[in-house]
Parts: structure tokens; sequence; C-alpha cells
């Protein structure tokens, strides 16, 4: 699955910004208009893309829990987003 999100972090810089929430939205459970609104700019639609590759990663959970550790500094706008919505 962190591969999925590898390939359109490689793929982002040649994307649009609506080809880039197409993508996302095919990845989760948001609709592209949904990441749009959450994730208006592409340097909040990298970090989501960061975010998901940690998340998604086929490592334990204390490996993910390390990881989010060491990035929340530019993370934590994302992950408030996120939880805002499902809340």
């Amino acid at each position: 699955m962190a591969g999925d999100f590898d390939k359109l972090m490689d793929d982002a810089g040649e994307m649009t910004l609506k080809q880039v929430d197409a993508r996302l939205a095919s990845l989760i459970r948001l609709k592209d208009s949904e990441v749009n609104a959450l994730f208006p700019s592409r340097p909040e639609k990298e970090k989501l893309i960061q975010l998901m590759k940690i998340v998604r990663r086929e490592t334990s959970d204390n490996v993910k829990r390390r990881q989010l550790i060491d990035n929340i500094p530019g993370l934590a706008d994302i992950v408030v987003k996120l939880l805002g919505k499902l809340a």
C-alpha cells in the first residue's frame, strides 16, 4: 500500500492539483472534492501523501509510531484536519 503513495509522490510534480486530488481520493476514503477542500495547496497534499505512506507501510505499529513521532511537527496540521473531518 505504501508503494501506491511512493508512486504518487514521485508523479505528483508532473500532475495538476486536480489529478493529485483524484489519485489521493482513489487511495483514501475521501472524494476528490473533499481532498481539495481539506488540502487545497500542493504542499498540504504532499504532507497528506507523506502521512499516508507512514500509516500504510508494511511495518510494525511500533515503527509507524516512531515515524509519526519523528515527523509530527510537519504533519500535525494534516492529522488535525483529517480527524476533524472524521469527528
